[in-house]
């Protein structure tokens, strides 16, 4: 063999090698996608999930695939097949002549690729669709019928968007036969833009007219399935209002009708031009559609909406908002809503009064969970590598001295935290693995240094809570995989926690769950090192034969790929069940269509400063939706990983139409262990849109909601000033008006538009049993000036006692910062409640030291929340209920010592002095904590900042004795006769 032969030989062997070998390593890689993820759901027992879900898409795509196939290869081979014989020499064709030569060597190659291409994307339209298939497979009745056309609901919100979809894929099915017919007939010379004869061959205008024909015969439908389109339609009539209208029943329903019609007559026209060659007669049909769809279709509604509707709108109007109303108020769980008159009186409470209302006064949270993160952090923390969430869970739990509410977190591992030194694949894989431990404090008490009472903490668990499980595998801060398990008998190597009695200083395990998927094989090696990239996977030492790789561990992301129907509520919260730790996940089937229902943006409902703050997004997986519910509860067991999906709301039309579509997957509402159902709550996004639909649709009369005259505004958070962001719901446990049992309940506020008064309190009953989910709005009188939040907060910081106070502790270095605003029904008013929190500014944290309190026109600061309900309330504290003992942060509320240091009676200082005294001591009480604080010292500087209280407190108690203010009562105010009342400032 000729030696230059030699290298052309290699080279042509070696390019098919490296071709074969690219392939399978691409053939590896998707499958190890679509195998691992198979093995993920297999390990939550979800395995039909993956099947149904990949099954239906394959068959999606695999359907459409064939129809573009088909249908686009037969258009070219007829085309091509049907061109003419001899297209002449004029100078058009000769152009198109030295085209048809080039591409000639390649004709097979471009019309496979055009067929091949369009397939494929017409496939992966269909795969994406696969959701819209199983609705429409699966259906279920809602049970209500529509009033225009007396069709099911379910037509609307399973079948109509399939429908569409379809059609959709037949318009672009045709539209793209026509582009490849004229294209290749064009090409060929069967038609032609200057003949001297004929501008299409006979083959040219029959494939031309089939194709229109079918393409006007797909808009007739689609002008039928319009009629259905206007009941899910959005109109600015009034804000947000969706379905039919007047001049839609009127003008817009039979100009479909008519169009639809014309659109029949106008496809025969076109198959008419296949025996007759003239396409004059479907061009003039196809116009008279043009016209028709222009005049009957759009000047004739416009008509009738000007000269019919206009003049006598809400007559005309009216029973279509009134479907409206009804269907929306229906759509977003609204209908049951209580809508009760509320006085909004202040006036001073009595004895009983104070007794009766005992359930709410002795229940306030001072404990902000928005707040306290970092309190938590370094209480709790242990050590640098775990982390508690930014923005903690409240809860309640049944403890021996009775229910208390509480404020959890659950102690995870935080890769974050490990010092540079010592971040390493072995570390942050195999060692540190899990968090540990789960961290309550009562959530209406603190110790006198204003720390959280802790009732369950530390290393390893202490208190009242019994969690035989502690190790926290599966959270929100877990590592993005790790590697756990080990043969028995082997050294463990994956740190449990700190452990002083340990030689090594460290108590370490080795995973014993079955959460994650083994990987010990070389098999399993190659896959796991393949899907994250990780050559280290493949060649530790420290992956076994019993090794098990745990990922997407955070509980969101488990109950999405076990349920991707559901869009999920986006706080989590940890309890403590069964022994063990579990995530409780709200999940929630939506739909855009259904009828008459008015739409809203949930990311615009579910924005508020909590999750501005602590980086949520709120629910974005559909932007717009016009039916909600809160149909499943979602369990995902911290240790094992386990998911468990219960059916909440087994009525929901949506949530059973699932359940058809994956059958198993969710379990009934009964099989809920009775520790979980103890811990279920009402959940906060629902509540949010909720509160966004009530905001307007608390009115259920057509005329009044037309006029707009009684809408009211979710009041911004004035602790977050000057950001402007919705304030939100509290969770607070309160004994609602006419009530005699206390709840555990979802709250907020609404103040009317443009006005920074009160308007409206909304509570949904949050305790599972038979008023779960029972909501009740408090609607004030429009007569009557109740402060807002906002006012309130302005009143707080206008007030010259409170002020004083709140400018003396944002002195130096320390930090005032504002915790919740918590607006509580009581007495026929509401009372306002603010827990006041110290920072010392250079990396401090949030301790409880004060307590803010608002009732009518009266405002209070002081050390204990009893002290401050008794000031506003103008009683003792002794009256105030102590069913739960009170806070008492600034060393009680005893007069000024009078007493010399022999110990001998000295009179009384002058309250001047007193007041010169108190500023003095608490000047040199904070110039000693600043000095503690820098030397690390805190038991000294806690020891100053209880000094710097008791000095503040004996500033308030002189400035009491010279400036007394008697009990202040706030009567209705009539804003016509008050005209502060209306630009938001108190009566």
């Amino acid at each position: 063999m000729s030696p230059d032969l030699e290298p052309k030989r290699r080279g042509g062997v070696l390019l098919p090698t490296l071709l074969i070998l690219v392939g399978i390593v691409v053939a590896f890689v998707i499958f190890t996608g679509f195998y691992t993820e198979l093995l993920w759901f297999d390990s939550v027992g979800k395995a039909q999930v993956f099947s149904i879900s990949l099954f239906t898409r394959a068959i999606m795509f695999a359907i459409l695939f064939v129809i573009m196939a088909v249908v686009s290869s037969l258009s070219l081979f007829i085309a091509f097949r049907t061109r003419p014989s001899y297209v002449g020499a004029s100078p058009e064709q000769a152009s198109l002549e030295r085209y048809r030569v080039s591409i000639e060597p390649y004709r097979r190659w471009i019309a496979a690729a055009i067929v091949l291409g369009l397939s494929f994307f017409a496939g992966l339209a269909g795969s994406g669709e696969f959701g819209s298939f199983l609705l429409w497979r699966n259906s279920t009745p809602f049970g209500q019928v529509d009033p225009q056309f007396g069709l099911d609901f379910s037509f609307y919100t399973f079948e109509l968007p399939f429908y569409r979809f379809v059609l959709g894929f037949g318009f672009a099915l045709i539209i793209l036969s026509l582009l490849i017919v004229t294209a290749v007939q064009y090409l060929y010379g069967g038609l032609r833009l200057q003949p001297k004869g004929d501008r299409a061959t006979r083959a040219a205008q029959v494939q031309l007219s089939i194709l229109l024909a079918v393409l006007l015969l797909l808009k007739a439908l689609a002008y039928y399935l319009d009629r259905f389109g206007l009941v899910t339609k959005s109109e600015t009539l009034v804000s947000g209002f969706t379905g039919l209208k007047y001049a839609d029943v009127n003008a817009v329903l039979p100009a479909l009708n008519i169009l639809t019609f014309v659109a029949i007559l106008v496809a025969a026209l076109f198959i008419f031009n296949i025996f007759r060659r003239q396409w004059v007669i479907p061009s003039i049909g196809l116009g008279l559609l043009i016209l028709t769809s222009v005049v009957i279709g759009g000047l004739y509604p416009m008509a009738v909406q000007q000269f019919q509707v206009r003049p006598s709108e809400l007559i005309r109007e009216a029973p279509y908002i009134q479907r409206n109303i009804d269907a929306t108020r229906d759509a977003y769980g609204i209908a049951d809503a209580e809508v009760v008159d509320y006085a909004g009186t202040v006036s001073p409470p009595t004895a009983e009064t104070l007794e009766a209302s005992a359930g709410t006064l002795s229940n306030i949270r001072l404990i902000d969970p928005a707040v306290v993160s970092p309190t938590y952090n370094q209480l709790q923390q242990i050590r640098g590598y775990y982390s508690f969430n930014t923005n903690l869970d409240v809860d309640r739990y049944d403890l021996p001295q009775g229910r208390r509410g509480a404020v959890v977190a659950v102690r995870e591992i935080n890769l974050a935290g490990i010092p540079d030194g010592q971040r390493n694949w072995t570390n942050d894989r195999a060692v540190y693995t899990h968090g540990y431990g789960f961290v309550s404090a009562f959530d209406n008490t603190a110790l006198s240094n204003g720390t959280p009472d802790f009732f369950a903490s530390d290393i390893p668990p202490v208190g009242e809570l019994p969690v035989t499980q502690p190790r926290v595998y599966f959270g929100e801060l877990s590592p993005q995989y790790s590697i756990v398990g080990a043969p028995e008998g082997t050294p463990s190597i994956e740190l449990d926690f700190p452990d002083d009695a340990s030689p090594t200083g460290q108590a370490t395990n080795t995973y014993g769950g079955e959460g994650g998927v083994p990987m010990g094989s070389f098999f399993g090696k190659m896959l796991f090192a393949t899907k994250f990239q990780d050559s280290n996977i493949l060649l530790s030492d420290l992956v076994n034969e019993e090794s098990q790789i745990l990922w997407d561990r955070t509980p969101l992301t488990r109950v999405e790929k076990v349920a991707p129907w559901l869009t999920l509520d986006q706080d989590p919260y940890p309890v403590v069940a069964d022994g063990r730790i579990q995530w409780v996940v709200d999940g929630y089937t939506m739909s855009n269509d259904y009828p008459y229902s008015s739409r809203v943006s949930l990311a615009d409902a579910t924005s508020d400063s909590i999750s501005n703050r602590v980086g949520q997004s709120g629910l974005l997986p559909r932007d717009e939706v016009n039916y909600m519910r809160n149909s499943v509860k979602a369990v995902v067991d911290a240790y094992e990983g386990s998911v468990k999906l219960y059916a909440w709301d087994e009525s929901d039309p949506i949530l059973q139409t699932w359940m058809k579509a994956f059958p198993d997957v969710v379990e009934p509402r009964s099989a809920m262990s009775e520790d979980i159902l103890a811990h279920v709550r009402y959940p906060q996004d629902i509540f949010k849109v909720q509160r966004n639909i009530m905001s307007r649709y608390h009115v259920t009369d057509a005329v009044t909601f037309y006029n707009g005259t009684d809408v009211w505004i979710v009041p911004f958070d004035p602790t977050v000033a000057p950001a402007q962001v919705f304030q939100p719901p509290y969770y607070l446990t309160l004994q609602m008006p006419g009530e005699t049992e206390t709840s555990f309940s979802l709250t907020t506020t609404f103040a009317p538009q443009r006005r920074q008064t009160l308007a409206a309190f909304m509570a949904v009953n949050s305790d599972p049993g038979e008023n779960y989910g029972n909501i009740q709005v408090l609607q004030l009188p429009s007569n009557t000036t109740i402060p807002g939040p906002q006012q309130v907060q302005n009143n707080f910081e206008s007030d010259p006692d409170v002020s004083s106070q709140l400018s003396l502790l944002r002195r130096g270095g320390s930090e005032v910062v504002l915790g919740n605003l918590l607006s509580l029904p009581f007495n026929g008013g509401l009372l306002y409640v603010e827990p006041v929190y110290i920072r010392a500014a250079a990396d401090g944290f949030p301790l409880l030291r004060k307590v803010l309190a608002a009732y009518g026109a009266n405002v209070a600061l002081e050390d204990n929340l009893a002290s401050a309900l008794a000031k506003v309330l103008g009683t003792s504290p002794d009256a105030i209920p102590e069913t739960i003992p009170n806070i008492d942060l600034g060393g009680g509320t005893a007069a000024p010592d009078t007493t010399s240091p022999d110990g001998t009676a000295t009179a009384p200082l002058d309250p001047i002095e007193q007041l010169a005294a108190a500023v003095e001591d608490a000047q040199a009480a904070f110039a000693e904590g600043q000095v503690a604080l820098g030397e690390g010292d805190f038991a000294a500087y806690g020891q100053a900042q209880d000094r710097l209280q008791e000095a503040i407190r004996r500033i308030a108690a002189a400035e009491v004795l010279l400036n007394p203010r008697p009990m202040a009562t706030q009567p209705p105010v009539d804003p016509a006769a008050d005209p502060q009342a209306t630009d938001g400032s108190t009566a």
